[in-house]
């Protein structure tokens, strides 16, 4: 569907007050009317977004109003070492949902506590702290064969703990376990190599 301009007004995306609005160019599958705000209808910038799919189908950072496209396990280093401020950072893994909308009102001012948006997620809190020690677990546990499934779902197999006791490292499996539900664990996982 195509924007068509209207006025000046409040965007119901961003937030933005007193810009150039368009209507909202919403399929009719939309979904994401909650993650909407008050206003009289999409600004040209947010427009921009919901227009071109690479802000829904890829992965992305924004850096001030640069934003560049990247595959999900490109990010993992962006989590570890977040870019200057401010930031927006998006993951996606199933390519159909808008979890990148609260991002256009939430900017990242630190890079040691930041907020990402995702489409198996939503929006999630990051300490940096914290993700650094997961994923060196991960790539850890990835070392020995474990698969992100049983990571995410922390059902290690038998045969995996038998492993894990003869060689030393099933400490690493109570870690991981420890970790499970935890939302940065997941989002540490999808973006392991």
């Amino acid at each position: 569907m195509e924007s068509t301009y209207k006025k000046t007004g409040g965007c119901i995306v961003c937030g933005a007050s007193e810009v150039t609005i368009l209507d909202p160019p919403f399929s009719d599958s939309f979904t994401g009317y909650s993650e909407l705000v008050s206003g009289d209808g999409v600004c040209e910038k947010c427009n921009v977004m919901f227009i071109d799919r690479n802000h829904t189908w890829k992965s992305w950072i924004k850096v001030g109003n640069e934003t560049t496209f990247y595959k999900m396990k490109e990010m993992r280093q962006w989590l570890l070492a977040p870019p200057e401020r401010p930031f927006s950072i998006y993951l996606t893994k199933g390519r159909k949902k808008i979890g990148w909308i609260p991002l256009l009102r939430l900017e990242n001012y630190s890079q040691d506590n930041f907020i990402i948006g995702t489409d198996f997620l939503s929006v999630v809190m990051i300490n940096r702290k914290e993700i650094t020690i997961m994923d060196k677990l991960i790539s850890t546990l990835r070392e020995h064969k474990t698969s992100k499934n049983v990571l995410l779902s922390g059902e290690f197999p038998a045969i995996a703990w038998r492993k894990a006791i003869e060689e030393g490292w099933e400490e690493d499996i109570k870690n991981a376990l420890g970790n499970k539900n935890n939302p940065q664990w997941e989002v540490m996982v999808h973006v392991a190599v």
